[in-house]
């Protein structure tokens, strides 16, 4: 009977949607509440837990490992998958009629008539924060509550891309956009000027579609050179770097201008190099005619050959013993080179790992600060590239996501294969998109620039890397 119940209850939940008209309603992807988070979202599960037994302290609005536990309780009393993670289903079955998915909870919960600043502390912070990350404004490992530089940054792009005052201050104008329907996500438009757009530009630059200066001014040159890419990539080309150009971009399979080509690993043929391709097969072709005219003529001499093979055979019985005994002779001490080789070869990449590692930790407690990449600030991927280049690694500044996708290094995709050196890819809170990476260091401690820290830091494997963990790629 108690299970007939629960599966009506799942039933009737998931069949629950609840937007009102009008209101903000969060992708699935974002709905999700879990352990590191720290808003009045989470204040509001902690009651709930409480009212129902599973949590025994005060509500804090933090999700630690006491809320953690309380939620797999609950989770596996009601059948559900105890992973310790509020989504859709385990909420709207633990709120019942209060349930609201998490865009129309966040607009409920925040107060609109309150100006958050840098500096603040705030649950309300929180919120924010969950917010801009939606909006791709915001790529933390987790909400923090704590207004900091990397918060006022993605307010201050925000303000840029959504035409408001840019001041990085979230007002009652800015929260109530911001909170709204018509709240624009992440882009870049052509007018607009700041450290993202010089990214943009080195990156145009080194695919070869931009050759002005790079000085962080979307002009008009740089439209160009953003309409020249979105073309030859088969994108919708209107100037703008929208999510889907940013993406492709940064990312491996991003297509070098025609006509030109890169010495970095992971980088696309242009149309030259498939053509010198198909002549290579065309010379290759040519050579086999040659040889099968040169077989015919040949032929002739068969005959004449066959009676002189037969007087050597003896001689030859003799010579293939001696040149067995040499071949075998041969064999070992190739075998014991190449057993050499491999041992230096590995001496040679572990001498490449620490020195990896040596440098990745000079760079701790350096800032973090969003499209940076040294030398004395950094997001997590310009961290990552900073110091693989360093250490003499040919790649391109992609975006996390991007350096997840380079096919050339060993993908790893197990916790308890990884070796120090490994590149780290985590999820984005709440979705399966990759946004944020780092570098292991063994003894379950990883080296990453740590947006909710505002430096680089040194982590201990924890809830965040356990429940975010995505693959790991192998460069040494």
């Amino acid at each position: 009977m108690k299970k007939r119940i629960i599966s009506l209850i799942m039933t009737g939940a998931v069949a629950f949607v609840g937007f009102a008209p009008g209101s903000l309603a969060a992708s699935n992807k974002y709905d999700l509440l879990k352990q590191g988070d720290k808003d009045q979202l989470v204040y509001k599960l902690q009651e709930k837990l409480g009212e129902k037994g599973y949590l025994q302290t005060n509500p804090t609005g933090y999700f630690g490992t006491v809320t953690d536990d309380a939620l797999k309780s609950y989770q596996k009393d009601v059948s559900l998958s105890a992973d310790g993670k509020a989504g859709q289903v385990t909420r709207k079955l633990l709120m019942g009629e209060k349930y609201e998915n998490i865009g129309n909870a966040m607009n409920k919960e925040m107060d609109m008539s309150q100006v958050l600043k840098p500096g603040m502390d705030s649950l309300s912070v929180g919120l924010l924060q969950r917010r801009l990350m939606e909006l791709q404004y915001f790529d933390g490992e987790e909400t923090t509550s704590h207004y900091g530089p990397v918060t006022e940054q993605a307010v201050r792009l925000f303000q840029r891309a959504n035409k408001l005052e840019i001041d990085g201050v979230a007002g009652q104008g800015t929260m109530a956009l911001m909170f709204s329907g018509e709240a624009k996500k992440y882009t870049i438009y052509p007018g607009d000027s700041g450290d993202d757009i010089k990214r943009l530009q080195n990156r145009l630059t080194e695919l070869k579609y931009y050759n002005a200066t790079v000085d962080g001014e979307y002009g008009s040159s740089t439209k160009s050179a953003v309409e020249a890419f979105q073309n030859r990539n088969g994108l919708n080309v209107d100037g703008i770097a929208g999510t889907g150009t940013r993406e492709l971009l940064y990312s491996p399979d991003a297509r070098v201008a025609k006509g030109e080509k890169l010495e970095t690993s992971g980088e696309d043929k242009s149309s030259d190099d498939k053509a010198s391709d198909d002549k290579k097969t065309d010379e290759k072709d040519s050579d086999k005619k040659t040889d099968e005219k040169s077989d015919n003529k040949t032929e002739d001499k068969v005959d004449e050959l066959k009676n002189d093979e037969k007087k050597s055979e003896d001689k030859k019985s003799d010579e293939k013993k001696s040149d067995d005994k040499k071949s075998d002779e041969k064999k070992s001490d190739e075998k014991k080179s190449d057993d050499e080789d491999k041992e230096v070869s590995s001496k040679g990449d572990k001498s490449k790992v620490s020195d990896m590692i040596a440098f990745a930790k000079k760079q701790l407690g350096k800032r973090y600060v969003w499209s940076n990449e040294g030398p004395n600030s950094f997001d997590c991927s310009g961290f990552v590239y900073y110091v693989l280049t360093h250490n003499g690694v040919k790649t391109s500044r992609y975006s996390a996501a991007g350096f997840s996708q380079v096919k050339q290094w060993d993908k790893i995709t197990s916790k308890k294969d990884l070796k120090p050196g490994d590149i780290l890819f985590f999820r984005a809170i709440g979705g399966s998109r990759i946004g944020h990476t780092g570098i292991w260091l063994g003894d379950n401690k990883f080296i990453h620039a740590s947006s909710s820290k505002g430096k680089v830091v040194i982590t201990s494997v924890g809830s965040y890397f356990n429940k975010n963990f995505s693959s790991a790629r192998r460069v040494f």
